[in-house]
This record gives structure tokens, sequence and C-alpha cells, in this order.
């Protein structure tokens, strides 16, 4: 007589919902880190721009807000990009929202004059006089 002879099957019960926490927990990390990353405040700092070089300045002092111009003529208000048609409207809400605030312009020194000129004439619209530039010390590459 032939013992019976059991077969063992390569996916059991236990297997799978380990396998399905698994999974689980690596799509909970992955949206968790995405989502920290996307709203990260240091991703402000990321935005790559040449700042002029000065001898006097603070070297960029953070202010209320950060208004960045970017060589290609591209405005960034805080982190999120923004229209040039919208620049003023945004300025008039943030002075509407919080009186007294000042905004720190990081503009590349490859930024056309006319970029400049449009943010200083929106902040002058909206009512804010406390405007600074971010430069770069001398010295310092």
């Amino acid at each position: 007589m032939k013992p019976p002879t059991t077969r063992g099957y390569l996916l059991t019960a236990e297997s799978i919902a380990l396998t399905d926490i698994v999974m689980n927990l690596f799509v909970f990390f992955f949206v968790s880190f995405s989502l920290l990353y996307t709203f990260s405040p240091e991703r402000l700092a990321r935005l790559e721009v040449a700042l002029p070089k000065a001898s006097t300045g603070a070297g960029g002092a953070q202010t209320a807000v950060v208004m960045t111009i970017t060589r290609d003529g591209r405005y960034f208000f805080g982190d999120r990009p923004i229209p040039e048609g919208r620049i003023r409207a945004e300025l008039v809400e943030l002075a509407q929202r919080k009186p007294g605030v000042g905004i720190l312009i990081r503009a590349d020194e490859g930024a056309a004059c006319r970029s400049l000129v449009t943010v200083f004439d929106a902040c002058r619209a909206a009512g804010i006089t406390s405007t600074s530039f971010a430069v770069q010390p001398v010295g310092r590459s």
C-alpha cells in the first residue's frame, strides 16, 4: 500500500493576507511621503534662480511672502506658479488678508527688467510698500 501524498499549495490564505498587508503599507508610505514632499516649505528654496550678488543685504532673509521670478520669465507666488495676469489680483487679496505684509522678491539675475517692473507695479497697486530683494552676498558662489 502506498502512503497518501499530500501536496502543499504555494499560496495559502495567510500568505495572501500578508502580501495584502505589505502592499497596503507600501501604498500608504508612498502616498504619505509624496504628499510631504509636495507640500514641503523647503521646496521653495529649490526653485533654481541665480540670485544677483550685492555687497549689502541680508542674503534673502525671509519675510511673509516670497515672489520668485525665473530667468525665463515665470512667476511663483510662494512655490505656486502664477500667470503674469494674476499677479496684481493675488497681491491685492494678500494685502487685504494680511495688512502690512512684506514681499521678498527672488529674481534670477538673468530675469528681464520688465518682470521686476511688473511685480513692483502690482505691489504698489495692492498697497504693499515693504518690498525687498533676495541677494547672494559677494564672495559666495
